[in-house]
Order: structure tokens, then sequence, then C-alpha cells
């Protein structure tokens, strides 16, 4: 893929208001150019300063089995963006790859973090820099995960709603990560 058409390549696929909101986000970044992190290749979107940064898989874009009931909306943005990510691969602060998602049991085991325990067979969706983990509810609705308090708290009731969010949360251009927090 040509790095600089990469993202008007994206838009043709996209039908739902969320994911046109993100990728134009994203279009919105001073400088594109690819990386190789970890042997997968990116297309590393630069704003104004270098903590404000995105990291999108390159690759081929198809509609992946995410294993979960997921929105329509969900789906296309894995088709679009899977592993989406703000920081630069190892360190966390992603949207987690329609492959890699796991329970939220298999990151935050139940016996220690009894708050958790309801949300065990939730499929976790984001993962952010402080160790907060987002989860999507059997309802469809999103619950952060807040590790360092042991409890839970409301994200989101869709994927429309969380994107759109996430969207503002990031808009500001200063490259502060996504997390339960906020500013």
């Amino acid at each position: 893929m040509n790095k600089t058409h990469t993202l008007e390549e994206i838009r043709p696929t996209l039908r739902h208001k969320c994911n046109l909101e993100l990728l134009d986000y994203l279009t919105g970044f001073a400088d594109r150019r690819t990386a190789t992190v970890i042997g997968k290749r990116y297309l590393h979107l630069l704003g104004k300063t270098e903590r404000d940064s995105m990291f999108l898989p390159l690759g081929n874009r198809h509609a992946p089995s995410v294993g979960f009931n997921a929105s329509e909306e969900l789906l296309e943005f894995y088709s679009a963006f899977d592993g989406l990510r703000e920081e630069k691969p190892p360190t966390t602060g992603n949207f987690i790859a329609a492959a890699e998602i796991v329970s939220a049991a298999k990151v935050l085991e139940p016996e220690d973090f009894p708050a958790f325990k309801k949300y065990a067979k939730c499929p976790i969706v984001f993962e952010a820099t402080n160790g907060d983990q987002m989860v999507q509810t059997p309802d469809g609705k999103f619950v952060w995960c807040v590790v360092s308090e042991g409890r839970a708290k409301k994200a989101a009731d869709s994927f429309a709603q969380l994107i759109k969010r996430y969207v503002k949360y990031r808009a500001v251009g200063d490259g502060q990560p996504f997390d339960s927090y906020g500013r």
C-alpha cells in the first residue's frame, strides 16, 4: 500500500459515521510515515508534538471474525483500523487487534480483581497505557476496568459513542493517552 494514500483508500469502505469521524481525525495528522516495529509495518501518524501520534497497522483490510457479538460499527472498525495504537509497540495504548482479543479473565484474574468478576467473559477491546482495560459487555456497552482502583466505570453505551468520545479526547492534540481518568 502507498503510505500517502492508505487513509484515503479506507474511506470508500466505511458506512458508519463514527468510523468516518475517526478517519477524518487520522487524516488530520501533520505527517505520515511508514515504520516497521517488531517486524510489523505501521502507518505512523505524527501530530504537532512527538507525544501526539498514532500507529495504524498496514496490511490487508478485511472483515475479521471476532468471536463475540459485535455491532456493525465495531466490525467495520476492525476491517479498517484493526490494531490502531496511540503508542509505539509494544507499549500499551491500543485497540486490541481482532485476532488478539481475549476475555477479561485472561488478563484480570477474578481472584485478584473481584470487582471485575462479572466481566470475566467479556472481550477486552482497548488497553490503556495506565493498565486500564476496556471491555464490551454482552449488551454491547463498554466498561473500563480501572485496575488501580479495582472498580468498573462506564465508558460508553455503544461503539459509536465510544469512538466519538475517543476522537474528541485525542483531537486535543497533546498526545494525552486515552484511559478511564480522562483529562
